[in-house]
């Protein structure tokens, strides 16, 4: 039986800070009485990650769809697009003009021809194929992320009552309180990203952390390989105490909103902490911080360097990432110590306080 609210298909996400800043879109499709079908790349954390936003109380209509990789989860997926009935198909503008794909608008025009007559394709008109789009909007694309598919969709809606800044995104209550307890960290360091041009060398870790004041209470979480590879380059071991964290999703997300601050890539974490109010030094090289991130809680470290940069792309073409590899760790761990001099003063936490956060001892 075909749902009576109106249907629409975003797509499609590959990053979570991506989908984290299109959640204020989606959740007002939900609460215009939308029925959302969301298309999101075949990633089991990913599709945790959708559990995790607060998309309001109209969650129930919003449906999850992994986009195929291979002959027998395609056939699986076109059954899927088959019983839906959009109004319109959202092309999603988070993507970078240099990294941004034809693959995208041709599938899901292709999709439109065997079963979407009637529905109308929107996006951005720098977007590539995007002749093919029925609603072309004129969209800066740099604007730093955040604002850019709020932007695009106050185009789309040309609805005066939308504020013209993005409502910010929201976590469940389970991650989101958190942020409201005494800090638990001084500092959360999360050194992954999604892509190899984006990440930091390890070996930088270890003077970063001998540079950091010794009284610090540090967490550093992410994958486990990521942190095997740090912990393999701090020889000898790093002044200070450090708690090496890998765990659940929701677990990360908890310790981040538990810190006074956070040290993070140009990744999905500095959204988050910028989400959940952690001041925050982020890593920038292929991209200009300006076309990530508006002024709010996060500081970058960005500094070019090569005739390449920035690209804007998610891989690189150089021998290696020398936009990161050429920041420093002194220069890093000073940005940290003069944004911690500017927080409130922070006590050590008890011991009860450390086992509020699950799979976390002290």
């Amino acid at each position: 039986m075909q749902s009576q609210r109106q249907q629409a298909v975003f797509g499609v996400f590959k990053g979570m800070g991506d989908l984290l800043w299109a959640s204020p879109v989606v959740r007002n499709e939900l609460e215009r009485g939308v029925e959302v079908h969301m298309l999101v790349f075949p990633n089991e954390t990913l599709t945790d990650f959708c559990t995790l936003v607060d998309f309001g109380p109209q969650v129930v209509h919003l449906h999850i769809h992994k986009v195929p990789v291979g002959p027998k989860s395609l056939l699986s997926f076109l059954s899927e697009m088959r019983d839906i009935l959009p109004s319109y198909i959202w092309i999603s503008p988070h993507a970078p003009i240099a990294d941004s794909s034809w693959r995208i608008p041709f599938m899901l025009w292709l999709i439109k021809q065997l079963f979407w007559r009637e529905a109308i394709v929107v996006g951005a008109a720098s977007e590539r194929l995007s002749l093919l789009f029925h609603k072309r909007l004129e969209l800066d694309r740099t604007l730093p992320l955040p604002l850019r598919e709020w932007a695009a969709y106050r185009q789309f809606r040309a609805d005066a009552h939308l504020p013209v800044l993005v409502p910010y995104p929201r976590f469940i209550a389970a991650i989101s309180d958190v942020a409201y307890r005494k800090p638990i960290f001084d500092l959360v360091i999360h050194p992954g990203a999604g892509a190899r041009n984006r990440i930091w060398p390890p070996e930088k870790y270890g003077p970063l952390l001998a540079a950091l004041p010794t009284h610090w209470r540090v967490a550093v979480v992410g994958l486990p390989s990521d942190l095997s590879r740090i912990q393999s380059a701090l020889q000898p071991p790093a002044a200070g105490s450090q708690i090496f964290f890998s765990g659940s999703l929701q677990e990360t997300l908890k310790i981040l909103a538990a810190s006074r601050m956070s040290f993070v890539m140009n990744s999905g974490a500095m959204h988050f902490a910028e989400v959940l109010g952690v001041p925050t030094v982020a890593l920038f090289g292929q991209q200009q911080p300006a076309e990530v991130i508006g002024e709010g809680w996060i500081t970058p470290v960005y500094r070019q360097c090569i005739p390449c940069q920035p690209c804007g792309r998610a891989t690189c073409r150089q021998p290696e990432v020398y936009c990161l590899t050429t920041l420093e760790p002194l220069t890093a761990a000073q940005m940290l110590i003069r944004l911690e001099s500017t927080l409130p003063l922070s006590t050590a936490p008890t011991k009860s306080a450390l086992t509020k956060i699950e799979g976390v001892t002290p």
